[in-house]
């Protein structure tokens, strides 16, 4: 398994954070065992003194003081304040006495509290002292007992954080094994997707649709290759067949119609050709151009073209926006071409501006679009019946490269029914 692999990561992650936790945790567990202990030795030795003060106050003769019921002190003695130098810390102050506690430091092996009272007899010192050994026996056994517990604890944490971590991290082997075994001819397999809800069952959806697209983009992708092989064999054998023939049967007085066929077939598939370069080109970027266009302009220059019919242009109104002026006026063309190819005997193209949006319409008086096929009809290679029927029809790429240029822009194109009786194509973009 790798190192950097992320059930590594997380184990150790996991690990170390308790580990720390683990050894403050210690740390605290003994400060505070410690304090404890110690505070129940002093609370004692309290109770002893508060005992002996009261004793003594009342008049009992040194000699015959008694201590009280529970565990004894280890020692005690009465002497005057002035024989002890040890420095003292007030705890509290009283009408006639105060008491003090003084603690030794860490490596000192017992503690000693002390009261000073004020009885007829004059004024004397109480001296409780007890013995550490008790305390530090408790601790160091507490010690070596997390000593021994922690790297235990760490151990059984590391392997629960490795095993865990591989049953969490198991569905995405079994998806990285089933995605590797996914090739270009069976993209129509899909991953299994559980009914959990989590994360696991997201990425598994997530890859799915990715291999949906890549399924619908690899069919395409074979559907453009067998259109475009079609459409490119169209106009070679029509070449080839016209060549042949007058081969066959030379008759120098048909050559000139022979090379105006030839000639045509040959535009015919330069044109195809520069069109699917476009496509690609289309397809390959997503960035255009930022020029100031004047879209009204690129329109009334494809309008006034030479056509099979006129194209009226009394609707064309000042349009002004941001983009590619050469992919605009491809948009401008290939509309006006395809409203002229299915037209009766009129095509009408307005331009206008709308708030932020420019609109470019093209109407004609043709037979229309069907409304279950206004959407196909964007598609590439796409040609309805009629559109087939007719000598001059295109090859389909015209309208899938109006709406690829025009969503490059930022907008939507839409057909509809025209109040001429035909089509009508809508071309909506952003103004500048």
């Amino acid at each position: 398994m790798p190192a950097a692999s992320v059930r590594v990561r997380v184990t150790f992650a996991v690990t170390a954070l308790f580990g720390l936790a683990l050894v403050l945790g210690a740390w605290l567990l003994v400060r505070a065992v410690e304090q404890t202990v110690l505070r129940t030795v002093e609370q004692r030795q309290t109770v002893h003194l508060e005992a002996l003060r009261a004793q003594v106050e009342h008049g009992v003769p040194l000699d015959a003081l008694q201590l009280p019921p529970g565990p004894p002190i280890t020692q005690f003695e009465v002497r005057t304040p002035a024989t002890d130098s040890a420095p003292a810390r007030v705890l509290g102050v009283g009408p006639r006495y105060f008491i003090a506690q003084r603690r030794l430091p860490e490596n000192d092996t017992s503690t000693t509290q002390l009261a000073t009272i004020s009885p007829r007899e004059g004024r004397l010192m109480l001296v409780a002292t007890s013995p550490l050994d008790d305390v530090r026996n408790s601790v160091d056994a507490l010690k070596h007992v997390l000593w021994a517990a922690i790297p235990a604890l760490v151990v059984a944490i590391a392997l629960g954080a490795w095993w865990v971590t591989g049953r969490a991290l198991s569905p995405v082997r079994v998806m990285t094994r089933r995605v590797a075994s996914i090739t270009g001819s069976t993209l129509h397999e899909r991953l299994h997707v559980s009914s959990s809800g989590d994360e696991i069952a997201e990425l598994a959806r997530t890859m799915n649709s990715m291999l949906d697209r890549l399924e619908r983009a690899a069919q395409r992708q074979r559907e453009f290759v067998s259109d475009a092989s079609h459409e490119l064999r169209s106009p070679v054998a029509s070449i080839r067949t016209q060549l042949e023939v007058a081969l066959a049967h030379p008759d120098p007085a048909r050559w000139p119609a022979i090379a105006h066929d030839v000639l045509a077939e040959d535009a015919r598939m330069e044109k195809l050709v520069a069109d699917l370069l476009l496509l690609a080109r289309l397809d390959e970027s997503n960035a255009v151009a930022r020029d100031e266009v004047d879209l009204d302009d690129l329109v009334l220059e494809q309008a006034t073209r030479t056509w099979r019919l006129p194209v009226q242009v009394h609707g064309v109104q000042a349009a002004r926006l941001t983009g590619d002026r050469q992919q605009l006026a491809c948009v401008a063309r290939n509309l006006i071409e395809n409203a002229v190819r299915h037209a009766k005997g009129r095509v009408e193209v307005a331009t206008a501006t709308d708030g932020d949006a420019i609109r470019l319409t093209v109407d004609d008086d043709g037979e229309g679009i069907p409304r279950a096929h206004r959407t196909r009809v964007f598609e590439r290679f796409t040609r309805l019946e009629e559109g087939r029927s007719r000598d001059g029809g295109g090859a389909g790429l015209g309208l899938a490269m109006v709406r690829r240029i025009v969503e490059l822009h930022g907008g939507a194109v839409r057909i509809a029914k025209s109040p001429l009786g035909g089509a009508r194509v809508a071309v909506s973009l952003p103004a500048t």
